[in-house]
């Protein structure tokens, strides 16, 4: 977001980003598959952010009457292997989740999101423009 060129949307130009990272309620089924079903479901658009060093497909709120400011939407995909991570600890043989599993996993995304947050306050660039949210 720092250094990123103009997004432009029916006629307005975007240049402020505040960028809201989404921890999910839980690590049941695919997690690229809930984060398209979350943008879906807040009717975020689609779009290509262009930094210096590469493009990088987002997901954004974009009201023109905003402009400037747009906010960027992502759930981090790198919470894709946390489940099967956690089935591989348990020797889960089975199909079907345990008690235990949803326990694990929500001290997991609990961990993950102490982490993150530890990261934003640590960088006064982070802290002005990066927010964690929980899935709604």
């Amino acid at each position: 977001m720092q250094n990123a060129e103009t997004l432009e949307f029916e006629g307005a130009q975007f240049t402020n980003f505040l960028l809201k990272i989404v921890i999910p309620s839980d690590l049941k089924g695919n997690i690229r598959q809930k984060a398209a079903l979350f943008y879906k479901r807040h009717a975020l658009l689609e779009n290509t952010l262009k930094t210096k060093y590469r493009k990088h497909p987002a997901w954004f709120h974009l009201d023109v009457s905003e402009a400037p400011n747009a906010t960027m939407y992502d759930m981090p995909s790198t919470l894709t292997g946390v489940d099967d991570a956690i089935e591989m600890v348990l020797q889960k043989n089975f199909m079907g989740r345990t008690s235990l599993q949803d326990i694990i996993e929500q001290r997991e995304l609990g961990n993950f999101k102490r982490v993150l947050q530890i990261q934003i306050d640590n960088s006064p660039y982070a802290r002005d423009c990066v927010e964690i949210i929980n899935e709604f």
